[in-house]
């Protein structure tokens, strides 16, 4: 993100304002967003399908290991929620979590860009 803004910045003769600086920073992060998302669904459905019940079973130990560790006896009914809670990761999941991603990239893209401005 950084080195497309610099290349950008780099092309510019003139001042780069903001909205100069931010579009290839946060056109580097779609990009990767998209990439990741659409692996990250196909490694889920496709390439190996127990890897929710891998996650189920590591997150059922870790809440199991923290109520333990800080005597959290109402962590429980959690550890129950978790054993039946639906991990799967379907396309609107994926499709969710990629639209509120954006949010965070916008932010991360804007402060690069502040960063990088002339």
């Amino acid at each position: 993100m950084i080195t497309a803004t610099l290349q950008e910045r780099a092309a510019t003769e003139d001042d780069f304002f903001f909205r100069e600086a931010v579009r290839p920073a946060f056109g580097v992060y779609v990009i990767a967003q998209v990439i990741f998302t659409l692996f990250n669904y196909v490694l889920y459905n496709y390439v190996n399908t127990n890897l929710v019940e891998i996650q189920r079973e590591l997150m059922v130990t870790q809440a199991q290991d923290f109520a333990e560790k800080f005597g959290r006896a109402d962590l429980e009914e959690q550890i129950a929620n978790i054993s039946t809670e639906d991990l799967r990761v379907s396309f609107k999941n994926s499709f969710l979590g990629f639209m509120w991603s954006l949010i965070g990239g916008f932010v991360l893209s804007s402060m690069i860009a502040l960063g990088l401005k002339r």
